[in-house]
């Protein structure tokens, strides 16, 4: 599996829609790509909440309280996660893609793997050459980004960039607005948001 990974990630850095085919064509199922990328996120929370600084074990908002609580963070990022990739599939439908929802499930938890790397690289960043982490973030950020759209892309079999970033957007908007309503219904909102 690491082999694979490290196969994965240099194609990525050249071809990343090379990489993209490549995912898809591992045929993974569903629930094996959600349990791939359950782990991935409960790694990524537990390496964020060993690296962050120091938590207000005061501070009782909602906030605060998912900062003492990196599971409960990992969960609701799971639960986000298979929002999105629902989101994305039925926005591509929606815009002529015809990726099924394996294949937009394939390339998103592949995403979740390239942002976990990324992360391990910035926190040894952080421990050996502080002054690199800016810069490397927003390159690592931005190469994040198209390696995502261009994946999607992929994905949907789309000849245009931009109506994958289309669908990024929309799925985002539609993700977004429930998650809006779900905070009302709950009263999740950032602290002094309401009277």
């Amino acid at each position: 599996m690491f082999e694979l990974v490290k196969d994965l990630l240099g194609l990525t850095l050249v071809d990343p829609r090379a990489a993209a085919r490549k995912v898809i064509a591992l045929d993974y199922d569903a629930a094996t790509l959600a349990t791939i990328a359950s782990l991935l996120i409960v790694v990524a929370a537990m390496l964020s909440t060993l690296f962050s600084p120091g938590i207000d074990p005061a501070d009782e908002s909602f906030m605060g309280l998912l900062a003492r609580n990196p599971l409960v963070v990992a969960l609701l990022e799971i639960v986000v996660f298979v929002i999105v990739a629902i989101a994305l599939w039925k926005a591509g439908g929606i815009f002529g893609g015809t990726g099924t929802f394996g294949e937009v499930l394939s390339v998103a938890t592949w995403n979740q793997m390239i942002s976990l790397v990324v992360q391990i690289f910035l926190i040894l960043l952080i421990l050996f050459i502080p002054p690199l982490v800016g810069p490397v973030f927003l390159l690592t950020f931005a190469w994040r980004i198209y390696v995502f759209v261009v994946s999607l892309q992929v994905a949907h079999d789309f000849d245009n960039i931009f109506v994958t970033a289309g669908v990024i957007l929309l799925s985002l908007m539609g993700v977004l607005f429930v998650a809006g309503i779900v905070a009302m219904v709950f009263g999740l909102y950032p602290q002094g948001a309401v009277p």
